[in-house]
């Protein structure tokens, strides 16, 4: 029993290995002698790999801005509203174009026109009283960076004379984001390989090749902005002065680099 379990072990043994002839068969008359070298075969497909999140970011001073005019108006009739809040209009282009800022860096976003009603209590109806005209125009600026916000600041008191209007939905942003992103995605890859060598140089190894690299989550916060949401409810006499500060414009990048130790 003992002779038959070692020829079965040593049948497996081989069966696993790979055989390599290495002597010439005897096809003579004489016992047929072959000689053959074991080699074990080898997975070489494992690698050892490590994982990181990098981190990038890029700050501009924003070179373009864009807020909002509302205007609404109530009358008799739809003519009479129209006529007062194009009289507004005109005002607005006007104060723009003092500005050097062109009619095609105002556009009107929406318009409604339509009867206003109020809810009367007592008969538990609504009651007209009037046809209401309402307005809404975007206007865009670009340049604001090279003569800082002292010139939003002065545009923006001038349009809060206009008795009336609203002023709101300031935002800031950069022209040319792309060269933003490209920053970021440089700063994020770095920060990525320097986390990927400290894991690696406390582990006594090294970084050896680079797999992947994927991009995560973009982010593209609104900038903080020190200034006030306006409402001209009526033109003063007051002295008074805006106070805008357009900060920094900042985007994020997230990377996911993968490489083998």
């Amino acid at each position: 029993m003992t002779i038959i379990a070692s020829v079965m072990f040593a049948a497996l043994f081989i069966s696993s290995c790979s055989l390599k002839q290495t002597g010439t068969s005897d096809t003579s008359a004489s016992p047929q002698v072959v000689n053959y070298t074991v080699e074990a075969e080898t997975d070489n497909s494992v690698q050892n790999i490590i994982s990181v999140v990098g981190t990038g970011s890029a700050k501009a001073r924003p070179d373009l801005i864009s807020f909002r005019i509302g205007i609404e108006e109530i009358a008799e009739t739809t003519s009479a509203a129209l006529s007062e809040a194009n009289r507004k209009l005109n005002a607005i282009y006007t104060v723009l174009e003092k500005h050097n800022i062109a009619k095609e860096n105002a556009v009107t976003s929406s318009i409604t026109i339509g009867p206003r009603t109020k809810y009367n209590s007592e008969t538990r109806t609504d009651e007209l009283i009037g046809q209401a005209v309402s307005e809404t125009v975007v206007v865009s600026i670009e340049g604001i960076a090279s003569d800082n916000e002292v010139r939003l600041a002065n545009i923006i008191d001038e349009l809060g004379l206009i008795s009336g209007i609203r002023i709101n939905s300031i935002s800031f942003s950069v022209k040319d984001k792309e060269s933003l992103y490209r920053e970021a995605r440089k700063n994020a890859t770095f920060n990525a390989l320097a986390k990927a060598d400290d894991y690696a140089s406390g582990l006594g190894i090294t970084v050896k090749e680079i797999k992947s690299i994927t991009e995560g989550s973009i982010e593209t916060p609104y900038p903080y902005v020190n200034d006030r949401i306006m409402y001209a409810a009526k033109a003063t006499d007051e002295s008074y002065s805006s106070i805008i500060s357009s900060g920094e414009y900042e985007v994020s990048v997230k990377v996911t680099l993968v490489a083998t130790i």
